[in-house]
């Protein structure tokens, strides 16, 4: 959550306007059906997503890739080339959360550990019945 007094969060959207997709991987699961309009640093995107209401969050380490490789590399979900952020913070590190790099081709893509500030793609998802 955001401490800082002269904070101003990025404007609210719906994260999803249609039905999305629906993702089974370990759990069911629904995907927006696009990015969020820009990019956020992971603080921002934790504390939008916690506003959208609906059960909308950032998705997990193991769905952000399923994600990638089910979505993605399908060429499903409108998705674009470049990192998005996942909800795991190794150890609640305050400092660094995981981002996985969609990229065509499958060489180039990788997840790792980013410092927060940096602004990533973000897409929401959430928990089906």
């Amino acid at each position: 959550m955001v401490t800082d007094p002269s904070y101003v969060p990025p404007k609210k959207c719906e994260p999803c306007s249609g039905d999305g997709l629906i993702f089974t991987l370990l759990h069911k699961f629904q995907v927006a059906d696009e990015d969020y309009t820009e990019s956020l640093s992971f603080n921002d995107a934790k504390y939008l997503f916690g506003t959208f209401g609906n059960g909308w969050r950032l998705p997990t380490h193991d769905e952000l890739l399923g994600m990638y490789y089910f979505l993605y590399r399908r060429g499903k979900g409108n998705f674009l080339d470049g990192y998005y952020w996942s909800s795991h913070e190794p150890n609640n590190d305050k400092w660094k959360a995981w981002a996985f790099y969609f990229y065509t081709n499958p060489m180039e893509s990788y997840g790792n550990h980013q410092e927060k500030f940096k602004t990533w793609n973000v897409r929401a998802v959430r928990d089906l019945d």
